[in-house]
């Protein structure tokens, strides 16, 4: 029979049950550590992507069936291109990592009082995880020129 796998009647339901009790807690982990903490209300995803703050409850509790149309317009509201993001696990771990990267840049920037970095034009803008790798290096910089400041009775250097 070519690939094809017999499934009982309740086989089908049993899935699905369980796809949108996955999709539901994906949905609620995206936006509750989303980290551009403006979308991490109901009221706030539902005015970023215009799906209901009701559909929104119901999805999260895997209790609605969300059509494809509402998929697109959650991920892309969450600033994700990946429509399987709420669907598939692997590519939920892997948005996760970057969105993990993002949050741990905006940190960094945060501590160490950067508002913003600029990159040449005719350059590649890094990726999060380089970018973590830049401010770590200036946080090193910075730690540094601080430890050499209250080593040398903290006056500034001529």
């Amino acid at each position: 029979m070519g690939g094809v796998i017999a499934m009982s009647e309740s086989a089908p339901d049993a899935l699905l049950e369980t796809v949108k009790s996955d999709v539901g807690r994906r949905l609620k982990y995206a936006r509750t550590h989303h980290p551009n903490g403006r979308l991490r209300t109901q009221a706030a995803l539902s005015e970023a992507t215009g799906v209901s703050r009701r559909a929104l409850g119901e999805i999260e509790a895997g209790t609605a069936n969300p059509s494809l149309d509402t998929l697109v317009k959650l991920t892309a509201g969450l600033g994700v291109e990946r429509v399987a993001y709420l669907l598939d696990e692997g590519v939920f771990d892997q948005v996760n990592s970057e969105f993990d990267a993002v949050r741990q840049n905006l940190e960094a920037k945060e501590e160490l009082g950067v508002s913003s970095v600029v990159f040449r034009a005719d350059s590649e803008p890094p990726s999060p995880q380089d970018m973590g790798g830049i401010l770590r290096q200036l946080q090193k910089l910075v730690t540094a020129a601080q430890n050499a400041n209250d080593h040398d009775g903290g006056s500034p250097r001529s």
